[in-house]
């Protein structure tokens, strides 16, 4: 993970940063043809866990692995595999790696409580709802969706004398939108696709630095 002192007396932050998870989603809805978010969102297959398993580090990653040579994969492509199920496996893979952090955090920091989504993302209902249900917790969407630009505006509204102190900044942007709760039997699924998730994840990288190196002098490359 990050581990960085805050601007604020006696606070930590320890993060966990996927390098592409918003780049994917755009990806995969460019590819697709969608519109828009409300497009892609109703388009997401209702049948989840979905068929596929998408590992989202399409540009390298950053935690948990460190591997700027890492690169994403989708397993479990057929001839029935429509736009749907591929929407799906970006939230759901993009969610897994989410996971995957947070599980590893908790081993270190404690049982984490609810998610809160914020920025362009947290538009997304059928995200928020896979995010609750893949790390089994709720996810909050406050009404000021705007996650480090709200953020930035706090800091300056406390250093200013706006704001009297942290728990008063707060209330000024807490109160809740929307609430996602998850469900037991699907978070349970996911617990077992995590599982599933770290092993490709795993296995990628020695596939992908063969796929990455140049044939020798001499040598035909790949029709």
């Amino acid at each position: 993970m990050i581990h960085t002192r805050h601007c604020l007396e006696d606070v930590d932050l320890v993060l966990s940063a996927m390098v592409s998870s918003g780049a994917v989603v755009e990806w995969v809805r460019e590819l697709a043809g969608f519109g828009d978010v409300v497009e892609f969102d109703k388009a997401v297959s209702p049948d989840r866990p979905g068929r596929l398993l998408l590992i989202p580090a399409f540009a390298g990653e950053r935690t948990p692995t460190w591997d700027v040579t890492a690169r994403g994969a989708i397993v479990g492509l057929d001839l029935g595999v429509d736009a749907g199920d591929l929407a799906l496996a970006v939230y759901e893979g993009t969610a897994l790696g989410l996971k995957d952090n947070l599980e590893r955090l908790e081993s270190v920091v404690g049982e984490l409580g609810p998610g809160r989504s914020v920025g362009g993302g947290a538009k997304s209902h059928s995200w928020a709802q896979i995010k609750a249900d893949v790390l089994g917790v709720p996810i909050e969407v406050p009404h000021i969706g705007h996650g480090a630009a709200v953020g930035a505006a706090l800091l300056a509204g406390m250093a200013t004398g706006l704001w009297s102190g942290i728990e008063a900044a707060r209330a000024a942007v807490g109160e809740e939108h929307v609430r996602f709760e998850p469900d037991p039997k699907l978070a349970s699924q996911y617990s077992e696709r995590l599982e599933h998730y770290r092993v490709l994840q795993g296995a990628l990288p020695p596939i992908t630095r063969a796929l990455k190196q140049k044939p020798q002098e001499g040598e035909l490359g790949g029709a």
